[in-house]
């Protein structure tokens, strides 16, 4: 026990060594200073991280490094700013030095914490704090009425998750626009008094990028070079399998349309969180690059799927853009409103009969593809859906908002105190 000790004493000097990222654990990382523990006891602490005051948290409780990818995109055009924004991660140790390793590198102050009843923010003199999943440690945390607790998610999107009944626990519920408030209230987690009470906030989505593109026009199959195929992961339970993986049915539909136009380009943006519930999902993946040699496949080095492909050829870790596609073929997911919002081309492959798909705000205006439809019919649907031009106006699926989270709490008079 002593030599193992000495061993560790010995290495605390050199941060790059192996004992020393495993027995030291980021508590607070504000700049360039930090905090440590080790043991449960503090080894160094800072007085400029004790003075240190964020006006925003965001919590997230996820295994899943993949989940912090979330993040990111609620900053791009400074809805949150870094520098008044901190991130309290839960610890699980089986990744926790992929987690420490990503919010350095990309530049957040981060609290993480192992046990969630000792956990103490109180330093920070955080008013506000913001909720991108729902997990079962959330409402613990809701329990502190020393804070105001909004839902904003990780998406705009038709999935069971975003009508989870958890979101009725927070104080407010920021969302998307008017469809987002329609499906909240199908599913009875809202009511008329929630939005009249001011609970309920649009906010748009202010992770798009601010530039309406020009739709391409498509008057035939063979109009089509260049093709996406972003599928969704399993989920977490059965009823939220919507990925076109299963049984290699997307697969299906793009060796059909290989036949028909052999001169089609395809890109394979798979969800970073493809497999983790359901290893079979990584085979699906394989498929399709064994079916498309060469195939480009957009995937983030710190996504799950990424440590469990061992063939990493032709990944590229940073995606170009939805907008450089002529046709992107889809699952029910978030990607649906970037496509809306960008006025696309997009195919939903979809189960019908899962699920009532007339109650779903964003499916009810897509083009949709069964998975048992005839191969016949597969093509001929895209044809015609296409020339149709199903998609609405973009101002029906979002709120036109371009503000800071800081001028949405102080237009709508969202008070900090009880």
């Amino acid at each position: 026990m002593f030599k193992i000790i000495g061993k560790i004493k010995s290495c605390l000097s050199n941060k790059d060594s192996l004992i020393y990222k495993s027995f030291l654990a980021p508590v607070i990382k504000v700049e360039d200073s930090k905090n440590y523990r080790l043991f449960g006891k503090y080894l160094y602490i800072n007085s400029s991280n004790i003075k240190k005051t964020f006006e925003y948290a965001i919590y997230i409780d996820n295994e899943d490094v993949s989940s912090l990818l979330q993040l990111e995109k609620w900053f791009i055009n400074s809805f949150f700013d870094k520098n008044n924004t901190i991130i309290i991660v839960r610890k699980y140790s089986k990744n926790i030095l992929e987690i420490i390793e990503y919010l350095e590198q990309n530049g957040y102050s981060f609290y993480i914490y192992t046990v969630l009843k000792n956990i103490d923010i109180s330093s920070f003199k955080i008013k506000f704090i913001f909720y991108l999943f729902n997990s079962y440690t959330n409402p613990v945390l809701v329990k502190n009425r020393a804070f105001k607790h909004i839902w904003i998610g990780h998406g705009e999107s038709d999935k069971l998750a975003s009508v989870n009944p958890m979101i009725k626990i927070y104080d407010y519920i920021f969302v998307a626009g008017d469809i987002a408030i329609k499906r909240l209230q199908i599913y009875n987690i809202i009511n008329r008094c929630d939005i009249y009470n001011g609970k309920v906030i649009k906010i748009g989505m202010p992770y798009l990028k601010k530039e309406e593109m020009k739709k391409k026009s498509i008057n035939d199959i063979c109009d089509i070079k260049n093709i996406l195929y972003a599928p969704t992961w399993e989920g977490v339970e059965n009823e939220q399998e919507y990925s076109s993986l299963k049984n290699n049915f997307g697969l299906k539909i793009l060796k059909q349309l290989i036949q028909i136009n052999n001169n089609l380009k395809i890109s394979f943006k798979p969800h970073p969180s493809t497999g983790i519930k359901k290893p079979e999902y990584i085979s699906y993946v394989n498929a399709i690059k064994e079916e498309f040699s060469g195939i480009t496949i957009y995937l983030d080095k710190y996504s799950f799927l990424y440590s469990k492909l061992k063939d990493k050829t032709m990944i590229v870790n940073d995606f170009n853009g939805y907008t450089n596609y002529d046709l992107i073929i889809t699952d029910n997911s978030s990607i649906i409103s970037l496509l809306v919002y960008h006025k696309l081309n997009y195919i939903v492959l979809v189960n019908k009969n899962s699920y009532d798909v007339e109650t779903l705000p964003l499916l009810s205006i897509s083009t949709l593809i069964n998975d048992n439809v005839k191969d016949i019919d597969i093509t001929h649907s895209i044809k015609k859906e296409l020339i149709s031009d199903k998609m609405k106006r973009f101002s029906q699926v979002v709120a036109q908002c371009n503000k800071k989270v800081q001028e949405i709490i102080s237009k709508k008079g969202i008070d900090a105190n009880l």
